[in-house]
């Protein structure tokens, strides 16, 4: 493919399969588009927003400012990824014609083809290592978040350091064998794996980052209008979704039931609210933000953008040119900013003393 040039390679790739490259896909597409602005938005907000093995390092970092650089970057190696993750999978779907059963084994056929013989085992070991990482990521969350918020706080509170190790060990242990018996259940899932995974996932990522929201965003909401929330969210989802069927897309389904939740927890507050909690300032972390914030982020949301622009096929003219008045806009105030964090720069202000 190519005759060994990547960029003949990836122009045949191209030219053999454009709809492949269509962002916004197809209406028959297996997740639609329309879905990235109701489920798909809650799905990645609670991931990237509430994962504690995601959200605690950002906790980690020394100062708000720190913190706010950390994520960034991370959004910015996001916008890497249709390279790394899709990319692939379309040069799977030319080099086999289209005759890949199962979309989960598209990256390994591709890596038995590439690779040398000698190099696959230890790619093999790599990957392995890399599930793993996220494997025990994953379960030391869990473990934690029951022995500290469930256990120590409402089972026992009077429980011994040694008595919650204890716990949380037979705890993961027993995580990890429930795991080992699901995983072949699930391993030849019809339309892949992950997409079984984010279908399971709408059972509790919905809840979860509705009653987050509504606890960043209100003060006078009980916590029994979030336990409540939960219940609802969950059993509505596994309801609709796994019982009674609705058809509508599972995506759109976990939008709605996000917004209901929400709607449903303030309604609670708003019969039952709770006395008014006053926020207090430790002053043990600085808390002032990055000054190129906002300016960065505005950068990466329109990298990501522009990606679903220029790859959408029989894009309206008008979207054009809103996204054209709206890339100007934002790379002048990008470009604006810089220029002011020069002149605010101590270099800058020393030059100035200087000539003063």
């Amino acid at each position: 493919m190519g005759d060994g040039n990547i960029l003949s390679g990836l122009t045949e790739v191209y030219q053999h399969n454009p709809e492949k490259f269509n962002s916004i896909g197809d209406e028959d597409s297996l997740v639609p588009f329309s879905t990235l602005f109701t489920g798909l938005v809650v799905s990645n907000l609670f991931f990237w927003c509430t994962n504690q093995s995601i959200v605690q390092k950002a906790l980690g970092a020394k100062n708000l400012a720190e913190g706010q650089k950390g994520v960034l970057l991370c959004a910015f190696f996001k916008l890497v990824i249709p390279t790394i993750i899709i990319l692939p999978g379309i040069i799977a779907f030319h080099i086999f014609q289209g005759q890949i059963d199962n979309p989960d084994n598209a990256y390994p056929m591709l890596v038995e083809l590439v690779l040398p013989e000698m190099l696959v085992g230890f790619f093999a070991a790599v990957v392995v290592g890399a599930v793993f990482s996220t494997f025990s990521g994953g379960l030391n969350s869990s473990v934690t978040l029951f022995t500290v918020n469930i256990f120590k706080k409402s089972l026992k509170p009077d429980a011994t350091e040694a008595q919650t190790v204890a716990l949380g060990k037979y705890l993961g242990l027993g995580l990890a064998v429930v795991s080992m018996i699901v995983a072949p259940l699930v391993a030849n899932a019809p339309d892949g794996l992950f997409y079984l995974i984010q279908q399971l996932q709408g059972i509790f990522n919905a809840p979860i980052l509705s009653v987050v929201m509504v606890g960043l965003l209100t003060k006078r909401v009980p916590a029994i209008a979030a336990k409540l929330g939960l219940l609802f969210g969950m059993s509505a989802y596994i309801l609709f979704n796994f019982v009674v069927k609705v058809d509508i897309h599972f995506f759109h389904l976990v939008g709605l039931l996000f917004a209901g939740n929400i709607v449903f927890m303030l309604v609670v507050g708003y019969f039952f609210p709770q006395e008014a909690y006053e926020e207090v300032y430790t002053e043990q972390v600085d808390i002032k933000p990055w000054s190129m914030v906002k300016p960065v982020s505005l950068l990466i949301a329109l990298g990501s953008v522009s990606m679903y622009v220029y790859l959408a096929h029989n894009v309206p003219g008008w979207v054009m040119t809103g996204y054209y008045v709206f890339a100007v806009a934002s790379l002048a105030y990008v470009f604006w900013s810089i220029g002011r964090e020069l002149m605010n720069s101590p270099r800058a202000s020393m030059r100035t003393q200087k000539q003063g």
